[in-house]
């Protein structure tokens, strides 16, 4: 373009003005001989401005070429590096003592340790996704996502589970519970610990069965610390359940259940001292009444 040359540097020339600095500090008009000259400024500065665009442009692509370059010998340096890493070395069976001893026993989250180390690398996931590292289940603050607990299930195989299940007494979560809920209900053969709270010291058991039950008692609800209120099968199942309940606390009972009467309640008085309530679903029961010894005192419904 007109007006643009090269310094002896090889340097692009500022074009220069001839128009007084005091037009240019001021306010001052300019004269009628002087626009012409300031015309021809503007456009060789503009001129010089564009070339000086197109340069920076070309000096930014080189740029970005070279950081590229740069990243990439990062990377590859970084890969070297990580091949001679020990625990590339280290035996797997070493590997899985070492997340055996770390990983934590409370999965309710997808940041959990096993979670998060079986996403590093095909071998670690392959070690991490041993069944013994998913058998402890704990939602006692509502961290459970429906997905990760079912996956987390999955993945326990058919190991013995820990469960610690929290149900809120806010009904915003009552559907979340009833899921979660299901999910383990589903896994109850496996169910080696479990740890049952909520904000109601109420029990209902139903147990559905088609065929007399066996002989075996259940009495996984006999240590209930803060149990106060029992329902056992008072729906329409045929068959009743033996238990074993802490009798003492129980304020309220409600049954269909074949336990050797209700004879042997009443003749226990002295372990049922806050028995205000008595409900029983089976009439053949209350035959056994008629010899028994007096009901607590504190009995004041029988049904």
């Amino acid at each position: 373009s007109s007006g643009l040359c090269l310094n002896s540097s090889g340097q692009l020339e500022r074009p220069s003005s001839s128009l007084p600095s005091y037009i240019l500090e001021t306010n001052e008009p300019p004269t009628e001989s002087q626009i012409p000259s300031i015309r021809d400024f503007i456009s060789r500065a503009r001129s010089h401005k564009s070339l000086l665009d197109s340069k920076i442009a070309q000096v930014q692509s080189f740029l970005q070429e070279l950081l590229s370059q740069r990243d990439e010998a990062e990377n590859e340096i970084r890969k070297h590096e990580g091949a001679l890493s020990p625990l590339r070395r280290m035996p797997q069976e070493i590997l899985s003592l070492i997340f055996t001893s770390t990983f934590s026993r409370t999965l309710f989250s997808e940041q959990s340790a096993p979670w998060i180390s079986s996403a590093v690398c095909s071998r670690w996931r392959l070690i991490a996704l041993s069944p013994t590292f998913w058998t402890t289940i704990s939602d006692q603050d509502h961290h459970f996502n429906l997905f990760t607990l079912s996956t987390q299930l999955d993945r326990s195989g058919d190991l013995p589970l820990t469960v610690t299940f929290t149900c809120e007494a806010l009904s915003l979560t009552a559907d979340y519970e009833s899921k979660v809920a299901d999910l383990l209900a589903a896994h109850s053969a496996r169910w080696e610990t479990i740890f049952l709270d909520g904000p109601e010291a109420k029990l209902e058991v139903e147990m559905e069965s088609t065929e007399p039950p066996s002989s075996s008692t259940l009495s996984i609800f006999s240590h209930a610390p803060r149990l106060a209120e029992a329902a056992i099968n008072v729906s329409s199942w045929r068959w009743p359940v033996a238990m074993v309940l802490p009798w003492h606390q129980l304020s309220k009972f409600r049954a269909s259940i074949e336990w050797g009467g209700l004879a042997n309640l009443a003749s226990a008085s002295a372990l049922t001292p806050v028995l205000a309530e008595l409900y029983d679903h089976d009439r053949d029961n209350f035959a056994s009444l008629s010899g028994a010894a007096s009901l607590p005192r504190t009995l004041t419904k029988l049904a």
